[in-house]
């Protein structure tokens, strides 16, 4: 039996930070009807819910559902292999025999955003998922932003505790985790079910290890297994432009820190970071470890698909002369994931035009207000940014 299109619906919940449940953390939200249910519901009862029930129908029947096209089935279609479906089709590929039922038992995989609050203020992000962001968000953007404590209530501590005993992934994104006293509160009452047995992974900008009282070292020693997915966007000052409040040498510090529990250095591909991600793969090559890119898909005026031909060739001829260059020191999986990447960036958004704009003008306005320079960052498309109009 080969997996129907997805495999998550059958293993794993997402709960983003507004309180709602979504297919997983990529998917496109395009109204609140999309929602899978909300933290205002018993866990189980969303788990085993219409919505639910609807989506594992959708890919057992061969339709794909439209939040989950952008993400994955279009990269699909451009021959990008790495995408978060194949990626978990791969993962939990033992877990194919769940698709029998359409009311599988308690998920094995559990990722909630359990608040916003984040001490960083990367450009691809706002103040929906990080309350450093809300200040500059209304300010420049009139977006009002709040900080989401979405997890912390009755429904959830008795929702955890009907499914931590089937639990095999734990999953903490942000926000910031490592900021988020939520985080402290779930990993210590696992401890003291004694429900240590588990995969504690992370997405983490890796700006702390200390928290409070709370000692990440000491706190990681209990469980069986944790992986940090560190994130930084491009190299050096590439990543301290995308990624406002990192500083390069303290994020290679604390790398060194955590090095046994570092699993990949994982970053956004996009206009900010393309030509920069041959440095940081090089970097993790010094540092033997993976990087892995993941292309941006959201806010769409990032998305290298808005680039005109001619940059897009132009890039093509920079990875081109680049793997050339460092063929002895690549591997096959590099160069598939910059093949991925390159694959990605040849396809083609409508409004191309409006898009281009709203990147020139969002990027004029971070910049004057951080007291920034695109062009200086990524001079490669200074002339395409000079051009452009708003």
């Amino acid at each position: 039996m080969a997996i129907k299109g997805c495999i998550l619906p059958w293993i794993h919940l997402h709960g983003n930070m507004r309180g709602e449940y979504k297919a997983c953390c990529f998917s496109d939200s395009f109204s609140n009807k999309d929602s899978l249910g909300d933290n205002t519901q018993p866990i189980m009862d969303v788990w085993h819910g219409t919505p639910y029930i609807e989506l594992r129908k959708s890919f057992l029947e061969g339709k794909i559902p439209k939040q989950c096209y952008n993400p994955c089935f279009k990269k699909d279609e451009l021959g990008v292999y790495e995408n978060p479906k194949n990626n978990a089709n791969n993962f939990w590929k033992h877990k194919e025999y769940l698709q029998k039922t359409l009311t599988p038992p308690p998920p094995p995989y559990i990722d909630f955003r359990v608040g916003n609050t984040c001490n960083f203020r990367c450009r691809t992000c706002g103040p929906a998922s990080s309350t450093a962001w809300i200040k500059e968000g209304k300010n420049l953007f009139s977006i009002q932003g709040k900080k989401e404590e979405q997890w912390d209530n009755d429904l959830f501590w008795e929702g955890l505790e009907l499914i931590y005993p089937s639990l095999e992934v734990l999953y903490f994104a942000g926000g910031e985790p490592l900021v988020l006293e939520q985080h402290y509160k779930i990993l210590e009452y696992l401890i003291s079910k004694g429900k240590t047995d588990i995969n504690v992974q992370y997405n983490t900008n890796l700006s702390i290890l200390k928290f409070k009282e709370y000692d990440l070292l000491d706190l990681w020693k209990k469980f069986k297994k944790v992986n940090l997915w560190t994130s930084c966007d491009g190299y050096k000052n590439v990543s301290e432009y995308v990624r406002k409040e990192l500083v390069w040498e303290d994020f290679e510090n604390n790398v060194e820190k955590v090095r046994p529990y570092v699993t990949t250095i994982s970053s956004v591909v996009s206009i900010l970071t393309i030509y920069s991600m041959p440095d940081l793969l090089l970097w993790g090559k010094r540092k033997n470890i993976p990087v892995f890119g993941t292309t941006l898909v959201t806010p769409s005026y990032y998305s290298l698909q808005i680039l005109p031909e001619t940059e897009k060739r132009n890039i093509l001829l920079y990875y081109k002369s680049f793997i050339e260059n460092n063929k002895k020191d690549l591997h096959m999986s590099d160069i598939r994931h910059m093949s991925d990447w390159l694959k990605y960036m040849k396809g083609e958004l409508p409004d191309k035009e409006k898009l281009s704009s709203l990147f020139k003008k969002n990027t004029g306005l971070l910049d004057r207000n951080r007291n920034e320079n695109f062009t200086d960052v990524v001079p490669q498309l200074a002339d395409w940014y000079n051009g452009l109009t708003i």
